[in-house]
């Protein structure tokens, strides 16, 4: 991000935290020339855009469909340390 605004003469003071940085991005989006539709027109390219959490055009959603089923049915502690090797030994 700060290269961006650098890039773009947008003053910074180099001791930005990312949530700042963020902050300052979104302020100055409209000067700022970068966006997913743009990059896909320079190279020509099409940007396909799927309906979210939809699982026939997003698979992630079939995996934690099952990773969400393996820890109803193995969570007994419902810590999250449990919670966290549950996953670890999802495989």
């Amino acid at each position: 991000m700060k290269e961006i605004l650098i890039s773009n003469n947008i003053p910074l003071s180099g001791s930005e935290t990312r949530l700042e940085l963020w902050g300052i991005t979104k302020n100055f989006k409209e000067k700022l020339p970068f966006s997913t539709d743009d990059m896909a027109k320079k190279y020509n390219m099409q940007v396909l855009r799927t309906p979210p959490y939809h699982f026939e055009f997003n698979l992630i959603e079939l995996v934690w469909k099952d990773v969400k089923h393996y820890l109803e049915k193995n969570n007994t502690e419902f810590k999250t340390a449990h919670i966290s090797n549950l996953i670890r030994e999802f495989q």
